[in-house]
């Protein structure tokens, strides 16, 4: 998912903020929150889709692609 994508930049900010200027504050709850917002965007595709797909970009995809199945059956 592009969400994860964005999580692990944040991670990456995150720890150069800890380890290089010893601060954990807006970058540090930054990660924790696209984290959690990760995992749940995971959790929503995964319940969306009507069987496992590699590869799916974002929820808006799942749906489109649980809208397909659908219609082709």
């Amino acid at each position: 998912m592009l969400s994860t994508k964005a999580w692990g930049i944040s991670l990456f900010v995150a720890l150069v903020a800890l380890l290089g200027f010893n601060m954990a504050g807006w970058p540090l709850l930054l990660a924790i929150v696209l984290g959690i917002i990760t995992q749940l965007e995971g959790l929503a595709a995964t319940l969306i889709l009507p069987r496992w797909t590699h590869d799916v970009p974002t929820v808006w995809h799942a749906y489109q692609i649980r809208q397909k199945v659908i219609r082709d059956a």
